[in-house]
Parts: structure tokens; sequence; C-alpha cells
């Protein structure tokens, strides 16, 4: 495919950040969407949407097969430490993240001056006389563009991130997997599992007539692999499950973010996005919310002033920070061994409830 020399916007990353850019860029830009992937991609992420980011959606008509079944979920805290166990009085809205993909990919493509291309690699990048040259590799070919603005929404270990701001947040490593087990599964709750032998945050999400296993592991931990393995077994035996059949793990990197000099909205004529922006709730690691909505912002700021568009999208994100500010906060309190151990001493052992949608 012969591509064009120049793009008023190259977007670098085509999930629900890059997506929701490219969706809500005005028609008269010619814009250019790239991936790494095979378009549309799989993604081990568990797909849960918070109440925010169904609400959002449903502005762009979100179609009822993205969602799988059970349609919502209550998420479910389990230590296996103590055996200890918490319900969240909020609910999840459980959707089948290809699908989800594969439709925000639609609605990218309605826009008439967007072009999208899978198994394009951006391989390096330059600012230069009120333009950014970028230059993109695919199928064995490096080609040469030059935007006006680069949007990078290509998630935790992003080229574009990586580029542009000095500080990064650190990044886990995640596993997951479909198993398909032997018992009619009736779970309809997002279960989060936490113990001493877990350093990070694992869980177990009800997809129709399977389930996914996921684990997230922080940086610098060795052995995962196994011990992933380990964690399934156990979680499968706690939740009297046994299995029948899984596919292979799939693995990806998700942002660990610490402090909140670690986000970053972009510099000049590049603006970041979703977790590229290290934009993520550091308390669940839940992504897909903020990389919708940082996206959509992204395009409403270049819309607006697409001469400079940075300082309406940095202010424009202000309430975003104060959410997950909050949200940071929340995780360090939960990582305190001092204020977990006193939690145990309040919070009531109950069973896992097993009851139908």
């Amino acid at each position: 495919m012969n591509l064009a020399k120049d793009y008023d916007v190259i977007i670098v990353g085509a999930g629900p950040a890059g997506c929701m850019t490219a969706i809500n860029l005005h028609c008269k830009f010619k814009v250019l969407m790239i991936d790494r992937a095979v378009l549309p991609r799989d993604k081990g992420c568990a797909g849960m949407l918070k109440p925010e980011a169904f609400t959002l959606l449903k502005k762009y008509g979100l179609p009822e097969e993205v969602l799988s079944h059970p349609r919502s979920l209550t998420p479910r805290g389990i230590d296996l430490s103590s055996g200890r166990e918490l319900v969240a009085p909020f609910r999840y809205y459980n959707a089948d993240r290809r699908e989800l993909d594969r439709w925000l990919l639609e609605l990218a493509r309605d826009n008439p001056k967007v072009e999208i291309l899978g198994k394009a690699h951006l391989v390096n990048l330059r600012e230069a006389d009120g333009v950014v040259e970028v230059g993109i590799r695919r199928n064995g070919t490096e080609t040469k563009l030059t935007c006006g603005f680069l949007v990078g929404a290509d998630g935790a270990s992003g080229a574009v991130g990586r580029a542009v701001c000095s500080i990064r947040p650190k990044t886990a490593t995640c596993l997951s997997e479909t198993v398909e087990t032997a018992e009619e599964i009736d779970l309809t709750e997002f279960i989060g599992f936490i113990g001493r032998d877990i350093p990070y945050y694992h869980w177990v999400v009800p997809k129709a007539d399977r389930i996914q296993v996921g684990a997230a592991f922080p940086p610098g931990e060795t052995g995962y692999p196994q011990r992933y393995m380990l964690f399934k077994e156990v979680a499968l035996g706690k939740l009297r499950l046994s299995e029948l059949s899984s596919t292979p793990p799939k693995g990806w990197l998700i942002t660990m973010l610490h402090s909140m000099s670690e986000i970053c909205p972009g510099r000049g004529r590049i603006l970041l996005a979703g977790e590229a922006a290290g934009l993520i709730d550091p308390s669940i690691l839940e992504g897909i919310t903020y990389a919708l909505k940082s996206g959509e912002l992204c395009a409403g700021a270049i819309n607006a002033d697409p001469s400079n568009p940075l300082p309406a999208y940095s202010s424009s994100l202000k309430p975003i920070y104060r959410k997950v500010f909050k949200q940071l906060l929340l995780f360090k309190v939960y990582r305190s061994k001092l204020l977990r151990l006193a939690a145990q001493r309040v919070i009531p052992q109950v069973k896992i409830a097993r009851t139908r949608d």
C-alpha cells in the first residue's frame, strides 16, 4: 500500500485510546492510525468496564455483542492468606475485549479521513520545523512520514511515551488465559485474589461458558510463569472448579503507577493518551476507562485548537488527575501491612456467593 507523505494527525496504537481519538477527530483532518498487531487483536485484558466507561460507550451505540455473560459482575476480593473476603458495593460491566476493540475499530473506520494499518511499527520520531517526522516499518519496508501532531496511544511500554517523557511509570507483567471447566459456571463475581504468595493482583472472570484467569506481577518478579500456574491451581480449587481445557496464556505489560509525576500528557506537538500517558487506576489496574476518556479529550483539544492543543488537553485532564490521585492514595493504604492487618480484624470471613444473575 502506498502511503501519503503528510497527515494532520498520526495515532500510534489502535486500542481504546487510539480509536477514541480517531473517532472524535474532525473529518477535516487527514489521519493515520497504526498498530503493531494484526487488527482486530487479541489481548488478555479481563475486559471489565466501570459504570462510567459503560455510560460513555453507550453514547456511541455500544452493541450488545460486545458484552459477555453475565452482563455485569460484582467485584469480590479474596485474601488467600487470611481467608477473608470483601464484596464491593458496585458492579462492573463484563466486556469481551476482542469484540470491544473490533467495534471501536469499526467506528474509527467510519471517519472517511482515517486510514488504519496493522502490523506497522513506529521506529523513530522527531519534532522539526512545526511538524513531527516519523519512521514506520511495515512488511520489512520503512516509510518516512510527517504529521502536524502525533498521538501516542501505544500503551504502558509504548515507544512514543518513552521518547517524550523523562519520567515513566514501571510496568507489570501480566499473564492471562481462557479456561473451560468441567463444572457449570454460575459465578456472578469478578474475583480478585491477594495474599502472601501473590505479590500483586490476580483475578478470575466468568465469560459465558468459560472463565478468564489472569495475574499481574510487579517489575523484577522472577519465576512468574511458575507462580502463575500455582495461582491458577489454587484459584480453581478455591472456586471448586476443575480445568477441562485452556488456551495458552497470553502475556502483555500494564502500567504500575506509583507517583503523579509519572503521568505525562505529552510534549510540544506530541500528545499521549491512555496508559501511554500513565493514566490507569493504580488500585485495580483498570485502564479502559481512562483510555476512552483521554482519547476523547485528546481529539477535542486538537479540534478546538489545531495550532497548539497540548495546553487545552492538559487542562481537560485535571478531573482524571484528581481521580487517579485518590486511587493512588487508596492503593498505598491497601499496600500498607499495618492497615491490612487492622482490616483483617474487621472484615468478616464469608463464603463465595454462587448465584445466577
